[in-house]
């Protein structure tokens, strides 16, 4: 039998919306932050997606090695959400049946799941205005070479 509930929110995001319970888990993994490459079962338009949202995600401090498969998801579902909606105006939202009747296109179901798919891996990634507005800015993190000009500059 599973866990019972919903799943725990990590600390980092936890921190994130300005929660105490984020600073009271002691031993919780914290993976290097990263940019893995994209998966080779990614089509081009995942690709291109893929090349749009993982720059912002790591420097969000959001992405690393072992997110590869969740943030492939994502992207691999948008090029579906994509290419079914293209199929919905080109073939519309009702199709002939075997039997001549009208019914609905079979993309429809499959638009609807992928979109499902999207949305959900979205959200592990706070890349929905919903799991946006739970979090609390903070400051972008800065790379070692900005930190280094910065207190430079300060002496």
């Amino acid at each position: 039998m599973g866990k019972r509930g919903p799943a725990r929110t990590p600390s980092k995001i936890l921190t994130a919306r300005g929660s105490w319970r984020g600073r009271s888990r002691a031993g919780e993994p914290s993976p290097k932050v990263s940019i893995p490459e994209p998966p080779k079962w990614l089509d081009r338009m995942a690709v291109i997606e893929w090349r749009r949202v993982t720059p912002e995600l790591e420097h969000l401090g959001l992405l690393s090695q072992i997110d590869q498969a969740t943030i492939g998801t994502y992207c691999q579902a948008y090029s579906d959400v994509r290419r079914h909606t293209k199929a919905l105006q080109e073939e519309g939202e009702v199709v002939p049946g075997s039997k001549g009747n009208l019914v609905a296109n079979p993309r429809c179901r499959l638009l609807k799941e992928a979109y499902d798919r999207m949305h959900r891996a979205a959200g592990q990634f706070g890349m929905t205005p919903s799991t946006r507005s739970q979090a609390k800015a903070s400051e972008p993190q800065m790379s070692l070479l900005d930190q280094f000009a910065r207190n430079r500059g300060a002496s």
